[in-house]
């Protein structure tokens, strides 16, 4: 007898309230989603299907904040983006 098996999905519990609401991290609101956060990567993941780079957990940062963010992961060889 063959059986299939189905995928129950991922379930996050809510972050508290008084944190990010995208990576369960207290940081301002003009800096990066905390990549490293396993809340925020698997959270994206629900969204997009892949999970978050650097370059997604910077993308809602001003200009300034990015280029600089990007220039100090680069400098460390931690600079992550999508693939194509």
């Amino acid at each position: 007898m063959i059986t299939k098996e189905k995928s129950s999905g991922l379930m996050l519990l809510p972050c508290k309230p008084d944190v990010c609401q995208e990576c369960a991290v207290d940081h301002g609101a003009t800096q990066p989603h905390n990549n490293q956060s396993l809340y925020y990567q698997y959270h994206f993941y629900a969204k997009h299907q892949r999970f978050p780079t650097w370059k997604d957990a910077i993308a809602h940062c001003d200009i300034n904040t990015r280029k600089a963010w990007e220039k100090e992961l680069r400098a460390r060889a931690a600079w992550t983006e999508p693939h194509d």
